[in-house]
């Protein structure tokens, strides 16, 4: 399938160049880069990603300068570049925010806030979360907002649960007032059976 888009792509692109139509040429470029990116052929990728924001920033076509980046975020993220990663979707974010792209503004803020947990930087990724939780609450992406909840606001975990301690025969017969004779020395106390318990898990 990666292949056959692949070819359509190429298509695309080759069509695009005949008419010298630049924003389709950039569309095929990050839809090749994409592809590639799926392929594992990161240096591909990243030629096509820059060759489509290249061809975005002469237009100053905001919207597809702001994929660009995004996918070029991506791809460093993919490959533990965080450094560069975090730079291009800051570039993204910018984007987003210029041209009023809601979605385009949280799901930046999600791969940031990524970043951040992986940095070791969780005050900063749970900022970031937040205002991604905020702009899809106002989108009305209900998907999103039940995920992001569920990352925000975690069901605990409830500690294990032991039941009671058994009690000996010796005691039952107490808490009944009944009388009992002590056990013969060196005679092995009789108990009642623990059932097994189950750890509570969390759902997922």
């Amino acid at each position: 399938k990666l292949g056959r888009a692949k070819t359509a792509f190429r298509k695309a692109l080759d069509f695009a160049e005949a008419l010298k139509h630049k924003e389709g040429m950039a569309s095929a470029y990050l839809g090749l880069g994409i592809v590639s990116e799926r392929q594992k052929k990161y240096a591909e990728a990243e030629a096509a990603y820059a060759s489509g924001l290249k061809l975005a920033r002469s237009l100053g076509h905001k919207a597809v300068m702001e994929l660009a980046y995004g996918n070029l975020g991506n791809l460093y993220h993919s490959r533990g570049e965080l450094t560069k990663a975090r730079r291009m979707y800051e570039a993204a974010l910018r984007l987003a925010k210029a041209v009023g792209h809601k979605d385009g503004m949280a799901l930046t803020y999600v791969n940031l806030a990524d970043i951040g947990e992986a940095r070791g930087e969780p005050d900063e990724a749970r900022e970031l979360l937040t205002r991604a939780l905020e702009l899809y609450q106002q989108i009305g992406n209900r998907e999103e907002v039940r995920k992001l909840s569920a990352r925000l606001n975690p069901r605990p975990v409830k500690p294990e649960s032991r039941p009671p301690a058994p009690r000996t025969r010796r005691a039952s017969k107490a808490a009944k007032g009944g009388a009992h004779r002590p056990a013969r020395k060196g005679a092995a106390k009789s108990r009642v059976p623990r059932r097994p318990y189950r750890p509570h898990t969390r759902r997922r």
